[in-house]
């Protein structure tokens, strides 16, 4: 898995592209720290290019937004699609996770 982030209009956005397995998960994980150091409140995960999450992405995901809630932020998740999706509607974590089908729809919805 390749993942690159760059600010957004002042959100701090993480691009993860390829599967979200246990080989990729503490990778992501790690970008945790340079979210919550960030001085928005609000980061995203964009998971258009995320071709599959197993148990252990799944689990990647939700840590992150723990250790972001621990600091008062919060992360959203942007753009996902096929099994990915399916999974956070699934396991109801696009329930608790806020969810949105793009960044500008994040942004829009959030009054970013």
């Amino acid at each position: 898995m390749e993942i690159h982030s760059e600010t957004v209009n002042g959100i701090f956005v993480v691009y993860p592209q390829g599967p979200l397995d246990a080989d990729a998960a503490p990778r992501l994980t790690e970008i945790s720290a340079r979210m919550a150091a960030h001085d928005g409140q609000c980061s995203a995960i964009a998971l258009a290019d995320v071709s599959f999450v197993d148990s252990t992405g799944i689990g990647a995901l939700v840590s992150i937004h723990k250790q972001l809630k621990a600091f008062d932020k919060t992360v959203c998740f942007v753009g996902a699609k096929g099994q990915p999706a399916d999974m956070l509607s699934f396991l109801r974590i696009d329930q608790v996770i806020p969810t949105y089908p793009s960044l500008d729809d994040m942004r829009r919805e959030r009054g970013l």
